[in-house]
C-alpha cells in the first residue's frame, strides 16, 4: 500500500521523467534508440494476468475444504449467499482475483517500470560511452572534448533526476520483501496443521517467491549500471594510452584533455533511498539476512 502511494503522490514526476529521458536518448544518443515495447508488453502481460490466474486456480484446489477455509474470506461479502454454494465459490474466486490485482499485481507492475526505466537509461549510456570512446581515439580535438563533458554532464544530471524520482519507491518495494518473508516465517511457524493454515502457508510461500523474483531481476538490472561505470574507467585508460602514443603537442589541447579526464569520472549507482546500492552483493546481503530472521524466528 505504501508503495503504491508514493507513486501516485509522484505520478507527475514519473511522467515528467520519462519524457525528460525520452528527450536525453533524442538529443545524446548517436544510434537510432530501437523500441523495447513487444518485450515490456509481455512482461506486464504476465505480470498482470499470472498472479490472479494462479490465485484463482490455487483457490479452487482447496474447495475440497471449502468450509474449513471459508473463515480466509470476508463473511460480510460472503453473508447474502452463504445458501447457494455455486455463486458463493463464484464470488469467492472474483473475491481472489481483485485481491491479487490489488495487492500483488499493482506492486509488479511497479517493478516492472522501475527496471524498464533503468534499462532504458543504461543502454542509452552506454552507447553514449562507446561513441565517446570511438571519437575521442580518433582525434583528441577540443570539440570533441566539449561535446564529451556535455554528454557525460547530462548523463549524470539525467541519473539524479532518476534517483530523485524513483529512489524512495525502491526502498518500500525492498522492504516489501521483508514484509512477505516475514509472513511466510510467522506462517510456517504455526503448530496447527488445519487446513486453514494450510491454505495460508501455500499462499504466501507463492506470493513470496514471485515477488522475490521480481525483485532479482531489478537488483541485477541496476546493477548494469556500476559495470557500465567499470567499462568506461577502463576506456579512459585506453584513451590515454592511446594519447601517450600521438605525443600531443598543443599545450591547450592537453590541458583540456587533462581536465576531461578528471570530471569525466562516472561513478554512478541506482540506490534505495541512498541507503543501499543496487548491485550483485545486495542480493547476498538480502539471503544473509533473511536466513538470519529464518534461524532467529526458529529457536524463539
Amino acid at each position: 500500500m505504501t508503495l503504491r502511494i508514493s507513486l501516485a503522490l509522484k505520478r507527475k514526476q514519473i511522467v515528467d521523467l520519462v519524457l525528460e529521458l525520452q528527450k536525453f536518448i533524442e538529443n545524446y544518443q548517436v544510434k537510432p534508440y530501437v523500441s523495447r515495447k513487444r518485450e515490456i508488453d509481455i512482461l506486464c502481460y504476465t505480470n498482470l494476468f499470472f498472479p490472479p490466474v494462479i490465485g484463482i486456480l490455487f483457490v479452487m484446489c482447496f474447495f475440497d475444504n471449502f468450509e474449513e477455509i471459508r473463515e480466509e474470506f470476508k463473511p460480510d461479502v460472503l453473508e447474502y449467499c452463504t445458501q447457494h454454494s455455486l455463486e458463493e465459490r463464484i464470488l469467492i474466486l472474483l473475491f481472489t482475483f481483485a485481491y491479487t490485482l490489488h495487492f500483488y499485481v499493482t506492486s509488479l507492475l511497479c517493478i516492472t517500470m522501475f527496471i524498464t526505466i533503468f534499462e532504458v537509461y543504461e543502454n542509452a549510456l552506454k552507447q553514449m560511452l562507446m561513441e565517446t570512446y570511438k571519437l575521442l581515439r580518433k582525434n583528441i580535438s577540443l570539440r570533441n572534448l566539449a561535446n564529451a563533458s556535455e554528454l557525460i554532464l547530462e548523463a549524470q544530471k539525467m541519473h539524479q533526476k532518476i534517483e530523485d524520482v524513483l529512489s524512495f519507491s525502491i526502498f518500500l518495494a525492498y522492504v516489501l520483501v521483508f514484509v512477505n518473508f516475514l509472513n511466510l516465517v510467522s506462517v510456517n511457524t504455526m503448530t496447527t496443521t488445519s487446513p486453514s493454515i494450510q491454505f495460508r502457508a501455500v499462499a504466501c510461500t507463492l506470493i513470496f517467491f514471485w515477488t522475490t523474483s521480481s525483485f532479482i531481476k531489478l537488483t541485477l538490472t541496476g546493477s548494469k549500471l556500476i559495470d557500465i561505470c567499470d567499462l568506461w574507467k577502463f576506456l579512459q585508460k585506453e584513451i590515454v594510452r592511446n594519447c601517450s602514443r600521438r605525443r600531443i603537442k598543443n599545450q591547450d589541447q592537453l590541458t583540456y584533455f587533462l581536465l576531461f579526464l578528471e570530471e569525466s569520472n562516472v561513478d554512478l549507482a541506482f540506490t534505495g533511498w541512498g541507503i543501499f546500492r543496487l548491485d550483485r552483493s545486495l542480493l547476498l546481503t538480502i539471503s544473509e539476512a533473511l536466513v538470519s530472521y529464518s534461524v532467529l524466528v526458529a529457536t524463539v
